[in-house]
């Protein structure tokens, strides 16, 4: 998304905001599995390995 962020000379809050809208309503996404992407995409920063680090399990 920061890619097509600075391409297209668009806010990455914008895009993001728009793709959550567009998983919700276009795809059909019901609550239940939004909340579990939103928690994913909230925790990621939390399983990206560090320098000298195992990568944590998913969850």
């Amino acid at each position: 998304m920061s890619w097509r962020s600075q391409e297209t000379n668009t806010k990455l809050r914008d895009l993001a905001e728009r793709v959550v809208l567009d998983f919700s309503s276009l795809l059909g996404v019901d609550s239940g599995r939004r909340e579990k992407a939103d928690h994913v995409l909230l925790t990621i920063h939390e399983r990206i390995a560090r320098s000298g680090e195992t990568r944590p399990e998913a969850t």
